[in-house]
């Protein structure tokens, strides 16, 4: 990683964008987290304090420190995002996303069988969108699709693959996007 810690924007604080902030916070990301529903992303904040302090005490943080975990997303160098599997959902955040992040900003999403190319295509910076998804939960089970539109960059699928590899995950790159992330 970087000399400065990465700074991570975790878009929905439900279950597995709570996994998520502690699988970057593990690896000394500075993590903040954000969530449509008043006070979700608040009292997300220390389930996710409270599991890596959890993990330290079982000595399965990798030898790391905990970042800070915030409440914003607009600085973030990658964000993942983790909105329910609604292609009209989708569409909305990513737009949203777009406009509010920095236009060299990864944006990863979680889903687990839309194609990126479904709710990415409208973006303006669409070559920074791709879908990382977990296996579940990506804090205890560190394995990871990488799946990218036929317009992500080649950089971005390289940046992607590093941070996801700098926290620990493993890495299924889906050469080819089929419904579902299956490829033969």
């Amino acid at each position: 990683m970087a000399d400065s810690p990465l700074r991570i924007g975790i878009v929905e604080s439900g279950l597995i964008g709570r996994a998520w902030a502690v699988a970057f916070a593990r690896s000394g990301c500075q993590v903040k987290l954000n969530d449509p529903a008043d006070g979700v992303a608040a009292q997300a904040l220390p389930l996710v304090a409270d599991t890596c302090e959890a993990m330290a005490k079982l000595d399965l943080l990798n030898g790391r420190k905990v970042a800070e975990v915030g409440d914003t997303v607009g600085d973030a160098d990658y964000v993942q995002e983790n909105s329910p599997e609604r292609r009209d959902i989708k569409i909305t955040v990513f737009t949203e996303l777009d406009e509010a992040t920095r236009p060299d900003a990864i944006i990863g999403s979680s889903t687990s069988a839309i194609l990126p190319s479904v709710f990415t295509s409208h973006v303006k910076y669409r070559e920074r969108c791709i879908v990382v998804h977990p296996l579940n939960p990506p804090h205890i089970i560190p394995a990871v699709e990488v799946v990218p539109a036929p317009w992500t960059s080649q950089q971005t699928i390289t940046r992607a693959r590093d941070i996801m590899l700098d926290i620990g995950q493993k890495l299924i790159i889906v050469a080819r996007g089929i419904d579902g992330f299956l490829w033969f």
